[in-house]
């Protein structure tokens, strides 16, 4: 089972801007073997592998702190402070956001903004903001997830890797 994190909405902690409001869903390696339901695997982030999690329950997309650093990524601080309080009772503070990164998904070059967040299971969780932007559709029993590319190619993610879907004319991108 995984547990829910959660932020609040308030001033943040110099009085200036306001904290977003975003979820996350953490888990540690014996909860992630009980869980099969989620969909992991491997992905090129500028050129490297990295290890990710599609997480549904996630609002915004995040990147661990220590892959940002391995890649050299360009952190800015963030006007919305992100406040995480997990039911644990613990906070994390996300302040930093490393912008426009490139994500290679079978030889198509995608954007996502990466939120900077102290993790160690995964080097990237992809969440709603960047699953909505390219029109995921999530197959539960298959554990495969099909993405719709603004040219209207079609790349589907099963068994942590991706693959080019056969182009329908028909139906293009569902």
């Amino acid at each position: 089972m995984s547990s829910q994190t959660r932020s609040s909405q308030g001033l943040n902690a110099r009085g200036r801007g306001r904290q977003s409001t975003g979820r996350v869903f953490a888990l540690t390696l014996t909860e992630q073997d009980e869980d099969t339901l989620s969909v992991e695997g491997m992905i090129l982030v500028y050129s490297t592998w990295v290890r990710v999690l599609f997480d549904t329950g996630a609002t915004y997309s995040f990147i661990s702190a220590s892959c940002a650093n391995a890649l050299g990524l360009k952190k800015e601080r963030v006007e919305n402070l992100l406040l995480i309080e997990s039911l644990m009772g613990t906070n994390s503070r996300v302040d930093r956001i490393c912008k426009w990164c490139v994500i290679t998904l079978v030889d198509r070059a995608l954007n996502v903004d990466l939120r900077n967040l102290d993790m160690t299971r995964y080097d990237v969780i992809l969440g709603m903001d960047w699953l909505t932007m390219y029109r995921a559709l999530i197959d539960c029993h298959r554990r495969r997830i099909i993405f719709c590319l603004p040219d209207g190619f079609e790349v589907c993610f099963v068994g942590g890797k991706c693959v080019s879907l056969p182009f329908s004319q028909s139906n293009p991108c569902y």
